[in-house]
C-alpha cells in the first residue's frame, strides 16, 4: 500500500461508506475526511479515529517504525 490515507479511502469504500458520512461519524467536516484521505503520512490518532467511524473489528499492525497492514478482526 503506498500510503495510509489512500488504504484508508479503500476501506471506506470497501465498507459502501461516503466520505460525507465517515466525516459525520468522526464530528468532522467532509472537506477534512478528503485531506485526510490525500495524506500519505498521517498521526496513529487519526487512523485510529477514522477506523472507529467505519467499524470498531479493524485493527492496526505495526512492526518497528513502518506501517504493515491495516486488517479485520
Amino acid at each position: 500500500m503506498s500510503n495510509w490515507g489512500e488504504r484508508l479511502r479503500q476501506i471506506r469504500l470497501h465498507e459502501g461508506l461516503t466520505q460525507r458520512r465517515v466525516a459525520k461519524r468522526m464530528n468532522l467536516c467532509q472537506s477534512r475526511v478528503s485531506r485526510i484521505e490525500a495524506q500519505a503520512v498521517l498521526k496513529v490518532e487519526t487512523i485510529e479515529n477514522y477506523l472507529d467511524a467505519m467499524n470498531n473489528e479493524y485493527v492496526l499492525v505495526f512492526r518497528g517504525l513502518r506501517q504493515q497492514d491495516v486488517r479485520r478482526r
